[in-house]
């Protein structure tokens, strides 16, 4: 009998060498198929990703490599094409560090949009922004000018694609370049190799030479200019938040506590209170002015609970402000420290997933 089985549907020859990889990639399929589902299965309810936040971080990441892939066009690659497949079966979504970026990116712009417009007792009176545009002193003039630019290029495709913060961006070129590496096969030498490397330094160079700022980034630099005195943050907080500047909140928020934009944004996006409103404490916001944050908050997430909310804010007068610090205090640890104890809570996590099985 012959080794050789006939495909009919495809009209060719199916060898029994060929059969039995299938076969073999069949049960790996299957194999990873189950691990996946059981690992979705485990996930917590009150953990679990709603599917707005898991389509937004999906069109994110999408974005993100295409304009990796688009700082690596004029090197091209034998059968290179689309290379987000490759690197999800490669594990890209499995770096907590991206994840981290993406949810937080998209948790704030889901918040930023859900915020309820709250026009000014005083018409007459401007936004906030808008009232620094034509300041005296140039550099807050520009830094407000920044702001409002950097809003409008926001996914504006004419003006610059959005693309992953720095740090990740780099990152993704790196893994875009071994992507192509991979499509080109066996046409694959050393030479290819060493191309990519140099193709990569230089987009990560021309990323650096040109930032394309982010909102973020360019609320940041706004706060710093502004440099407003302790007495005058909380209600510089409830304005942003009133006129719908997120970003600009955030930064605000982020230089009055001494801590990265990033961990501004974990507190404000996290629905249980108890954190914001004691970091909003140490800063030295008044009582009345946390429950007005708090309260907007609430109104543009319903998740979250103003019973304890409420319950937060009559308790947070009677806490020591130096208590409060402590609050803030680990967050400005040196981030590579975060990054090292978090690479080890990791492994204690898959460890004693091991030794549960």
């Amino acid at each position: 009998m012959s080794d050789d089985i006939a495909d009919t549907r495809h009209g060719s020859f199916l060898g029994a060498e060929d059969l039995l990889g299938r076969a073999a990639a069949a049960e790996r399929r299957v194999r990873a198929a189950t691990a996946a589902a059981a690992q979705d299965f485990s996930v917590p309810e009150a953990f679990r990703l709603d599917e707005a936040t898991r389509s937004g971080m999906t069109a994110l990441l999408e974005e993100w490599v295409e304009a990796a892939e688009r700082a690596l066009s004029d090197f091209a690659t034998p059968g290179a094409g689309e290379v987000l497949p490759l690197l999800r079966a490669a594990g890209l979504l499995n770096d907590w560090t991206l994840t981290d970026a993406l949810i937080g990116q998209v948790r704030q712009d889901q918040l930023g949009k859900a915020l309820p417009h709250h026009a000014s007792a005083d018409p007459a009176r401007v936004s906030l922004i808008n009232r620094f545009i034509d300041h005296p002193v140039p550099a807050i003039a520009e830094a407000a000018r920044d702001l409002l630019l950097a809003g409008h290029h926001k996914g504006n495709p004419e003006t610059g694609q959005q693309r992953a913060p720095l740090h990740l961006h780099a990152k993704l070129l790196w893994w875009v370049a071994s992507a192509k590496r991979e499509q080109a096969g066996a046409e694959a030498d050393i030479a290819l190799d060493e191309a990519l490397c140099a193709a990569v330094r230089r987009a990560i160079a021309a990323a650096e030479a040109f930032p394309n700022e982010a909102a973020d980034a360019a609320a940041m630099r706004f706060a710093a200019a502004i440099g407003s005195a302790p007495r005058e943050v909380p209600e510089l907080l409830v304005e942003a938040l009133r006129d719908r500047r997120l970003a600009l909140f955030l930064a605000l928020f982020a230089h009055a506590a001494q801590i990265g934009y990033a961990d501004a944004r974990a507190l404000v996006l996290d629905r249980h209170p108890q954190r914001l409103v004691l970091a909003l404490h140490a800063i030295g916001a008044p009582r009345d002015t946390i429950a007005q944050i708090g309260f907007l908050l609430c109104e543009a997430d319903p998740n979250r609970a103003i019973a304890v909310l409420a319950d937060c804010v009559d308790a947070v007068g009677a806490v020591d402000h130096a208590q409060a610090w402590a609050v803030l205090a680990a967050l400005r640890l040196d981030p590579a420290y975060h990054a090292a104890r978090a690479a080890l809570r990791r492994s204690a996590m898959a460890g004693w997933g091991e030794g549960g099985r």
